[in-house]
């Protein structure tokens, strides 16, 4: 038998390494880089870049000319309720506020009608429709409660509830007693007529408030009403309408005017007045 040698195994060809997209890096600069961690940004509403401009609040679904501002010591139930016989369809949107800020809104194009303090400017035109009477008011178990009527030097020695200071009703309300020579004590400022209100209900004061705005503490027996004597003129708060000089109004609009002087007995000159303009 005839021995075979046995073969020699070829060498293989070596094949070249591949070669990625990405390329190899040294060794050296292979270690893992440590990243400080990213400041925490503020909040931000989805759907909202930070470069985009901020935009404009969001209109009511409702017509503008629908939207009417009357002030809380207004009663207006009864004014509301013919203008909705005459007007079933029209939505009201009713909003309290300081006269200040209700004659800002007015002018600002956010409501088209105002009732609140008789208030003087160049672009409002104004319209009287009554005084209010004015009261000092007091909890049911004050000494001041049994009298009935006092002076006003008596008054200004109680702790007074005051309205925030720079409002026109602080203004008028402590002018009040200037005027008589006498200095009230001021324990409190406040923003709103029926947080006033309940400020007095608890014995942290007595305040000088509209009659009208306490009529159900009145009847229900939780406030008292007191008569301020030895004014020099009486007490009472000038309350008017007031709308945008020189503007077309709706007919939604007129009705209610028409409505609303006729409740109260005064000559609707904003009739006169856009008929002169037409």
């Amino acid at each position: 038998m005839r021995h075979r040698p046995h073969p020699v195994p070829r060498a293989r060809a070596r094949r070249a390494p591949l070669r990625t997209h990405r390329p190899q890096r040294h060794p050296d600069r292979c270690r893992p880089r440590l990243h400080a961690p990213r400041p925490a940004r503020p909040h931000r509403r989805p759907g909202r870049h930070r470069r985009h401009r901020s935009r404009p609040p969001r209109r009511s679904r409702h017509h503008p000319h629908r939207r009417l501002h009357l002030h809380r010591h207004l009663r207006p139930p009864r004014i509301l309720k013919k203008f909705r016989e005459l007007r079933p369809r029209v939505h009201i949107h009713l909003a309290t506020g300081q006269t200040e800020d209700i004659i800002d809104s007015l002018l600002a194009g956010d409501f088209h009608v105002a009732v609140t303090r008789l208030a003087q400017h160049p672009e409002i035109q104004s319209l009287h429709l009554y005084n209010d009477d004015l009261a000092l008011v007091v909890p049911p178990d004050h000494p001041f409660a049994e009298k009935g009527r006092v002076s006003i030097a008596e008054a200004g020695r109680q702790p007074f509830l005051f309205f925030e200071r720079g409002s026109s009703y602080h203004s008028l309300v402590y002018s009040m007693f200037l005027r008589a020579g006498v200095v009230p004590e001021s324990v409190m400022e406040l923003d709103d007529m029926e947080t006033t209100k309940h400020m007095v209900e608890a014995g942290l004061g007595v305040a000088i408030l509209p009659v009208v705005s306490f009529e159900r503490e009145r009847e229900r027996g939780t406030l008292a009403r007191v008569e301020i004597r030895e004014m020099e003129q009486p007490a009472q708060l000038e309350v008017g309408v007031h709308i945008l000089r020189n503007r077309i109004l709706a007919p939604p609009i007129h009705e209610f005017l028409r409505i609303l002087t006729r409740e109260f007995g005064v000559e609707n000159t904003f009739q006169a007045a856009a008929a002169a303009r037409a």
